[in-house]
C-alpha cells in the first residue's frame, strides 16, 4: 500500500512542478504588468506636471512674444507670475510681470508704464541679469512710442546686455530698433546704417520675426529710390510671418504689399522712407 502510494505521488510530482511554474510566470507578467503602469503612470504625471509647470508656461509665453503676439501671450504670462509667487521665486515672477506691460500700452498712459519700470529695475528680483534683460527690452519698446531719446539709451543698453549673455538674435534687434529711434531724432545714417545691419542679422541669425519687420522697412527705402528689382529680392527673401499691428503704412509695388511696421506706434509718427533712404 505504501508502495502504491509512493508511485502515485511521484507521478503527480511533475504536474505539481508545473502548476507551480506556471503560477510562477503568470505572477511574473502581472508583477510586471503592474511595475510598468506604475512606471507609465509616472511619467505621464510627471509629463503633464512639467508641461503646467510656470517655467513651461513662461516659455510658451516668450515663444508668442518673440513672434510679436503679445496679446496672445499676456494670459500666459499672467498665469505663470501667479505660479512664480506661490513658489517664491520673485525674478521670475517680476519677469512675467513686465512682459505684460505691451498690451497694457494700447490703452493705458505711457510715462505711468515707463515710471514703474524704473521703479521695477530697482528691486532685488530685478538683479537677475535676465530678469533686467527683460525690462529694457520692455522699456525701450515703450520709449520707441514716447521718447525716441530715451529709447536709444535704453535699446544701447540692451543689445550690450545681450551681447554679454550670448544672445546675439536679441542683440541684432536691439540695433534695429536703436536705428528706428536714432532716425526719429534726425540721425538718418546712423539709422539706415543699422536697420540695414539689422535686416542682415536677422537674415544670417534665422530670427524670421526679425527678418520680415527689417525686410519692410529696408525693402520700402529701396522702393523710394525707385530701386525695385533690390527691394522685391529683399521682400522675396523674408519669410512670410502673418503679424497684426494698429498702425502700418503699405506700399504697393505690383507684386508686393509690405508693411513698414512699429510696434505700438502713433501712425503720425510713422518712418518716413523717401528721407530714411534719401539721407
Amino acid at each position: 500500500m505504501a508502495i502504491r502510494q509512493w508511485i502515485i505521488l511521484n507521478r503527480r510530482l511533475p504536474m505539481l512542478h508545473m502548476l507551480s511554474n506556471r503560477r510562477i510566470r503568470l505572477f511574473a507578467v502581472v508583477a510586471g504588468l503592474a511595475v510598468v503602469g506604475t512606471i507609465s503612470g509616472f511619467l505621464i504625471l510627471s509629463h503633464d506636471a512639467r508641461k503646467h509647470s510656470p517655467d513651461a508656461i513662461l516659455a510658451r509665453a516668450d515663444d508668442l512674444s518673440w513672434n510679436n503676439d503679445w496679446i496672445e501671450a499676456a494670459p500666459l504670462y499672467a498665469q505663470a507670475e501667479e505660479l512664480f509667487v506661490r513658489e517664491n521665486r520673485p525674478s521670475k515672477a517680476l519677469y512675467a510681470h513686465v512682459s505684460q506691460f505691451i498690451p497694457r500700452a494700447e490703452a493705458e498712459p505711457l510715462p505711468e508704464l515707463l515710471f514703474e519700470l524704473r521703479r521695477d529695475q530697482t528691486l532685488p528680483a530685478a538683479q537677475s541679469p535676465g530678469t533686467m534683460l527683460r525690462i529694457l527690452v520692455i522699456q525701450g519698446m515703450i520709449e520707441t512710442n514716447y521718447d525716441s531719446g530715451m529709447a536709444s539709451k535704453t535699446w544701447e543698453r540692451v543689445s550690450t546686455l545681450a551681447e554679454h549673455r550670448g544672445e546675439f538674435r536679441l542683440m541684432a534687434r536691439a540695433m534695429g530698433e536703436q536705428g528706428i529711434a536714432d532716425f526719429l531724432l534726425g540721425d538718418f545714417r546712423g539709422a539706415k546704417k543699422r536697420v540695414a545691419g539689422a535686416w542682415i542679422a536677422a537674415k544670417t541669425l534665422h530670427d524670421e520675426a526679425a527678418h520680415v519687420r527689417y525686410a519692410s522697412i529696408y525693402g520700402a527705402g529701396l522702393v523710394e529710390l525707385q530701386r525695385y528689382d533690390e527691394a522685391i529680392q529683399v521682400l522675396d527673401e523674408a519669410p512670410s510671418i502673418p503679424r497684426s499691428t494698429p498702425c502700418e503704412v503699405s506700399i504697393d509695388i505690383g507684386r508686393h504689399w509690405i508693411s513698414p511696421m512699429l510696434p505700438f506706434a502713433d501712425c503720425h509718427r510713422q518712418i518716413s522712407t523717401h528721407t530714411f533712404f534719401n539721407s
